[in-house]
């Protein structure tokens, strides 16, 4: 019963729409040339605002989506959402990395890189914070894709089922609270697994 709840929930654990609207400003916007470089630094405030609002949604859709796994009616912890919208990974925040990336000439692909990859952080961030915010006695899971995708570190840990207040531990040692945890930000590049929440 439990695995039908999350495959109802997981589809709605990105906010694609929204990502896909930001590739294409990308693509065919002021912020790139036909090559994908850079060309104008002066809208990188435009950019980042679109960055922002796509991560506040994505913290959103995971406080739901915990709402739904858990049966209860969350409300969202402005607090809690703006620390883990501004969370740094490896000592850098979402923004930097953004920066580097326009000032080195970074390919659509590269800015997207990082939408994605901290798009997912903050949804699972907010299925975290929303199911310790509630203060059940609850257990999580590593869910992945289960494809031909999903890297090493991450497949081992598959259906891990941990105490809440436990971490996932990747074979070579690495720790995470939820999918897009690690200090290495390489375990946390291109993810797309999701944490699930249970009653213990």
């Amino acid at each position: 019963m439990e695995t039908a709840k999350v495959a109802q929930v997981s589809p709605t654990l990105m906010p694609f729409d929204d990502l896909n609207a930001l590739r294409l400003s990308l693509v065919y916007g002021q912020y790139t040339d036909a090559d994908g470089k850079r060309r104008y630094v002066s809208t990188y405030a435009d950019l980042e605002d679109e960055f922002e609002d796509i991560l506040i949604m994505s913290y959103i859709l995971g406080n739901k989506a915990a709402g739904e796994m858990l049966g209860i009616e969350p409300t969202v912890d402005v607090d809690a959402m703006e620390k883990a919208v501004n969370k740094k990974i490896a000592d850098k925040t979402w923004r930097e990395r953004l920066r580097e990336q326009l000032d080195n000439g970074g390919t659509v692909e590269d800015i997207m890189r990082i939408a994605e990859t901290e798009s997912h952080r903050d949804t699972n961030e907010a299925i975290y914070d929303t199911a310790l915010a509630s203060g059940l006695a609850l257990n999580k899971t590593w869910q992945t894709m289960r494809d031909d995708r999903v890297r090493e570190a991450h497949e081992e840990i598959q259906g891990q089922t941990v105490p809440f207040e436990d971490v996932f531990v990747t074979w070579d040692g690495h720790e995470a609270r939820f999918p897009g945890d690690f200090d290495v930000p390489e375990l946390n590049v291109n993810c797309r697994c999701f944490l699930s929440v249970s009653m213990a």
